[in-house]
């Protein structure tokens, strides 16, 4: 008999403390076949020392075993949810097939109801009742440890085995999408592109230069380009944008298919780029794309279904409809879609949707998302009365009251609004949004973030983000989000894997790729967060993002004339922004020139004058300075205006020198940040 050679890796077991004697029978079988495993056994679970270990063990562990229960899932904080983070952001390094993850559930607790990372969804999961392991489970493990499969993340088997079951899982198999919630989906928030930053440029890469390696093509992965507008008007193209955009949110929402962003797809508007290349770019094996005339109440719609990896056309097919069919029309060419991509359906076929009363409701719906869209103030303004055409057409148009939501919501970010003034008129919307669709994943959206970056209600806001996500996983922008949110309460092992979700869906997103920066930034890794930067700066030198988190690093780091001469070139590229202008002031106060960083206070109170200035950035200028009376003074006047920026107070470095003092505190709980968050 051949010698089996033995693995030279290990296995880091991690439970909740009630499940220690599940875990004990685990690691004994496993350890009893010669296999070397980490399990904690003690009860001293504080101090740094003990905290380093643990982080080394699950940074240099092979295979990665959390145990799931009715246990983990009651409890919402825990050291072995801190184990379970660090283990989600080992795998933003590794390949999409390495095998790390091997969840096992020890009790009859199902996997849509289980409260994990959501890496651990694309995991196959194992059941081992009690703890018993049976002898076809530490195989598997023997075969991990040794390298002969990568299957564990993205499986295709189904195993049953005696006293235990190995079940292929993927997210769509686990978390089903409900079916009634309506179809179109809005982007969460243009400001979400303006994140504690003025107005940036571009937030998408061009194809040319984008620097960006997106992931490895799915096999059922799409991408819908903006169809081309063919009507005689050149004002139509709001209505051909509209479709395009309705068939990405209606696909998004299907189980097993990755559909790649709006922003993605749409920076690649007017671009004479071939399919083929566009696959490649965004990592994705069909693009459908089209083009719609629309003349009265007639519309005609050409959709087409390419293989990028043959450049064959495998579906086309004309549409000839009035306006009062345009929802079965999109519903048609989604199910084409299905049917060619061989793509599950919901229990119950598409997601519902809600339509309007009002066709031409509808239309100035559409009218505000393509103004809303385009990002400049000038443009808010346009798709905020589109959005108030549609509710004085339809006043039971859930969606447009969400839009509404999210406009007012927007303002702050824009300096054009206090948001003690704006955020009420958000919340009186999306209240109304929730009482006609109680399901609508967009209202659920908005009131999220008015539940964090106004109300300060961290747990609630936790809850509305996994309503919406329950729904719209595949939202870029809602992942965005919610890694904002992560990252606000200092959860920041969680942001990156949901800001690395929020890459997948949005390859060429800038501010996705420079928020990955911030986060590092205000998770105090100030090395991987310039990294990360400089590599965005140096792909896309023009995108003052990067220049501005660049500066914020080399400040952290010590590295005070580099850091300036980031934010000089990020403020001329802003024309001087707000933001840039109170991070350069801070940093000329810290490298010893504070008659510069007082003139930047001068030019601050000038513009004060004119339009809203934060208060929060005038504090940063004051902390700078050393003057921590006049910090607390402007921090207390940020009180005032419910300053959105307030949500960064307990991760900015910046404040530092504050923390010591018993205000500083005084704020941080009156911000809510003094007990966990939880979701």
């Amino acid at each position: 008999m051949t010698d089996r050679p033995e693995p030279s890796g290990s296995v880091f077991i991690s439970y909740a403390s009630q499940d220690e004697e599940a875990a004990r029978r685990i690691c004994e079988a496993l350890r009893a076949a010669g296999l070397q495993v980490w399990l904690d056994k003690s009860e001293l679970r504080g101090g740094d020392a003990w905290d380093a270990q643990i982080k080394k063990r699950i940074h240099d562990c092979t295979l990665f075993i959390p145990v799931i229960s009715a246990h983990s899932n009651a409890r919402s904080e825990g050291y072995f949810r801190g184990e379970w983070n660090l283990a989600t952001r080992r795998l933003l390094n590794m390949a999409q097939d390495a095998a790390f993850l091997v969840p096992v559930v020890v009790d009859g607790t199902r996997e849509d109801d289980a409260r994990v990372p959501d890496e651990f969804l694309l995991a196959q999961w194992t059941r081992l009742p009690g703890g018993e392991t049976p002898p076809a489970f530490v195989e598997r493990v023997r075969h991990l440890l040794q390298g002969e499969s990568a299957s564990a993340r993205h499986p295709r088997l189904e195993e049953t085995g005696k006293g235990g079951m190995i079940r292929a899982h993927g997210r769509s198999e686990v978390r089903r999408w409900n079916v009634g919630l309506a179809i179109a989906a809005l982007l969460l928030l243009g400001a979400g592109a303006y994140w504690y930053f003025d107005r940036a440029g571009d937030t998408r890469a061009g194809i040319s230069k984008s620097g960006v390696v997106p992931a490895a093509a799915d096999e059922k992965s799409i991408a819908v380009l903006p169809f081309v507008n063919m009507s005689t008007e050149a004002e139509q193209e709001y209505f051909s944008d509209g479709i395009s955009e309705q068939l990405i949110n209606s696909l998004a929402k299907l189980p097993g298919l990755r559909v790649i962003s709006r922003s993605s797809t749409f920076s690649l508007k007017g671009q004479n780029v071939g399919a083929r290349e566009i696959a490649e770019r965004l990592g994705v094996t069909h693009v459908l794309e089209g083009s719609v005339r629309k003349a009265g109440n007639l519309v005609r719609v050409d959709a087409r279904l390419i293989d990028a990896r043959s450049d064959a056309q495998v579906w086309s097919e004309t549409f000839d409809r009035e306006l009062t069919g345009i929802f079965a029309m999109q519903d048609e060419i989604t199910l084409a879609v299905v049917r060619e991509l061989k793509v599950a359906l919901l229990d119950d076929g598409l997601p519902a949707r809600s339509p309007p009363e009002s066709i031409e409701a509808y239309n100035a719906y559409l009218r505000g998302r393509f103004y809303w869209n385009e990002g400049d103030p000038t443009d808010l303004e346009k798709a905020r009365q589109n959005f108030e055409r549609a509710l004085e057409l339809d006043p039971d148009y859930a969606l447009a009251h969400a839009a509404m939501a999210d406009y007012y919501s927007a303002l702050p970010f824009y300096s054009t609004s206090r948001p003690d003034e704006v955020f009420p008129k958000a919340k009186a919307e999306v209240a109304r949004a929730l009482e006609l669709d109680a399901r609508l994943p967009e209202a659920h959206a908005a009131l999220a973030y008015i539940r964090a970056y106004y109300d300060w209600d961290w747990r609630d806001a936790g809850k509305e983000f996994e309503l919406a996500l329950a729904s719209d996983a595949n939202n870029a922008n809602l992942q965005h989000r919610y890694s904002r949110y992560l990252s606000s309460v200092g959860r920041t092992d969680e942001a990156l894997v949901h800001m690395q979700r929020a890459r997948e869906l949005d390859p060429l997103s800038l501010i996705i790729q420079a928020n990955v920066g911030v986060i590092h930034y205000f998770g105090r890794q100030f090395d991987a967060s310039l990294g990360q930067l400089q590599k965005l700066a140096a792909a896309q030198p023009e995108f003052p993002v990067a220049h501005w988190g660049i500066g914020l690093a080399r400040e952290q780091m010590g590295d005070m004339e580099g850091a300036l001469a980031s934010f000089q070139r990020a403020a001329e590229l802003t024309e001087r922004g707000t933001n840039v202008l109170a991070s350069m002031g801070h940093a000329l106060a810290m490298s010893g020139k504070p008659a510069e960083a007082r003139a930047i206070l001068g030019e601050l109170a000038a513009r004060a004058k004119k339009r809203y200035v934060p208060s929060y950035q005038v504090a940063l200028v004051h902390a700078g300075l050393g003057d921590k009376e006049r910090a607390f003074e402007s921090l207390e006047k940020a009180f005032d205006e419910r300053s959105t920026l307030l949500t960064y107070l307990k991760m900015d470095p910046r404040f530092e020198s504050l923390r010591a003092d018993p205000r500083f505190k005084a704020m941080l709980r009156r911000l809510n940040f003094l007990e966990e968050p939880v979701t």
